[in-house]
This record gives structure tokens, C-alpha cells and sequence, in this order.
């Protein structure tokens, strides 16, 4: 079974795109797990726009997603939904920028790393540093692309 989390942004481009995807989500072939972190919860908690919040919420809910614990940062993690050391202290390290100004960014990255997750998202400096670290990764319309190959009757748009 394939793995994936969505960072924040790719929420927000599955939402706006034309795909029937709660057919794909309810459809039994699909043997995609998705997994989400206290993190991406929290981010999509903060959206200012209400209707917005429910949507992605609402997505959310409809993909069944398990919630798996983080890479463990003082700070920035829930302390009990946390997991504090391991090798992925290194990738969340590496992921770190200078400024240190995207670290849930970096919990996301190296959390996905250790659980052997794609990660979907559309932040290309992002995407790169991933790359970098050997994360699997795909833009949105990569990921949709190849789920048009798995199950391409599901997801005409």
C-alpha cells in the first residue's frame, strides 16, 4: 500500500480542482493510505475563511486519513502526538533553513521521510530540499497523473 500526506498547499489544489474525488476516495481499488500530522491539522485549523476551513476539513474526513505522530520539536509539536529522536532528526535538520523560519516545513519533510510517505506539495524550494534529502515527492498534478495511471475510469474529470 502506497503511503502519502499532503502538505497544507496541496489541500487546497485538491479542492479546487475538478476531480470526483470523493468517488476516489470511497472507491475500494484504491490502495492509497493517507496520512496527515498534528501539524497539517493544525495549519488548516488556522484558515481564516470559514467555508474554507469546512472544506478542507471536510476533505480531510472523506480520505480517511490516519494520523501519525511527528517528528518531535519543542515548540512547534504536541508533546504527546510527538516522537523525539531517531535518524530523521538528521533530514529535519538538513531541511532547516538559515532563518529557521520553516520548520513545520521540516517536522512535515522528515516525519513523511520516516514514514516512508510521497509527499505532495506545490512549494518548489520545498521540493527541492526534499529531493535533496531523498524524500519522495510529487507536485499535485504529478500526484494526479499517476493516479490517472492506477484507476484512470475514477478520475475523469
Amino acid at each position: 500500500m502506497q503511503r502519502i500526506m499532503f502538505d497544507t498547499n496541496a489541500f487546497t489544489a485538491l479542492i479546487n480542482s475538478s476531480i470526483d474525488w470523493l468517488a476516489f476516495f470511497k472507491n475500494p481499488k484504491n490502495e492509497i493510505e493517507f496520512v496527515i500530522t498534528s501539524i497539517q491539522v493544525e495549519e488548516l485549523a488556522k484558515i481564516s475563511d470559514v467555508e474554507k476551513r469546512i472544506q478542507h476539513f471536510l476533505c480531510l474526513c472523506s480520505m480517511n486519513a490516519r494520523l501519525i505522530f511527528p517528528v518531535g520539536v519543542f515548540g512547534y509539536t504536541r508533546f504527546e502526538l510527538s516522537i523525539f529522536g531517531g535518524e530523521e532528526d538528521s533530514i529535519y535538520d538538513s531541511l532547516l533553513n538559515k532563518g529557521k523560519s520553516n520548520v513545520c516545513d521540516a517536522i512535515i519533510g522528515a516525519t513523511a521521510y520516516r514514514e516512508k510517505c510521497i509527499l505532495i506539495t506545490d512549494d518548489k524550494r520545498f521540493r527541492r530540499e526534499l529531493i535533496s534529502n531523498g524524500i519522495s515527492t510529487k507536485t499535485f498534478e504529478e500526484f494526479c497523473d499517476y493516479l490517472k495511471l492506477q484507476l484512470p475510469c475514477e478520475l475523469d474529470q
